[in-house]
């Protein structure tokens, strides 16, 4: 992927945590039952914590998966995309009928979304750590092999956990 897919999915995941962010005040302040302080803080940002931020976090995530090809194929990416749909209808029902229930568990639905997209395996089960043997890291020893060696600094410094094996 280049440049722009880098720039776009840190864009999506800063709007996704802006999104998250609003969404918990007003969870917060609904749990406190503080009426009025969420009323005041629904009016102040409803334009752009109720419509922008949600709209823009989901045309930005649509168009990295278009962008990346595998997205739509993949079983965590479909089963993240339902749990989306719906976590909006009970985001709103939860603030529309000041449901402390229902925002608790559109809140759990967005934080296992984010686990989801981070581990891509609907059960959470991080992947193995594949095991890179036998590598030779000075250069100057007969048999170093650079590409091994790359490959022993990638997985060894967790690079794979985001980028994948294939380092995309």
């Amino acid at each position: 992927m280049g440049t722009s897919y880098s720039i776009l999915l840190h864009t999506h995941e800063l709007l996704i945590t802006l999104y998250m962010l609003v969404f918990t005040v007003k969870l917060v302040l609904l749990l406190l039952n503080n009426t009025a302080a969420l009323a005041n803080f629904r009016k102040r940002t409803k334009v752009i914590g109720e419509i922008i931020l949600p709209s823009l976090f989901l045309i930005s995530g649509i168009v990295l998966a278009v962008m990346s090809k595998t997205g739509f194929g993949d079983t965590w990416f479909l089963i993240k995309m339902c749990l989306i749909a719906l976590s909006v209808g009970t985001g709103i029902a939860t603030f529309n009928k000041n449901s402390k229930a229902l925002g608790i568990v559109t809140f759990l639905i967005f934080v296992y979304v984010i686990m989801l997209s981070y581990i891509k395996d609907p059960g959470l089960k991080k992947p193995p750590t594949p095991v890179v043997e036998n590598v030779i890291t000075d250069p100057n020893v007969p048999g170093y092999d650079v590409v091994k060696h790359g490959l022993s600094v990638y997985i060894n410094s967790g690079c794979n956990t985001c980028h994948g094996a294939d380092g995309k």
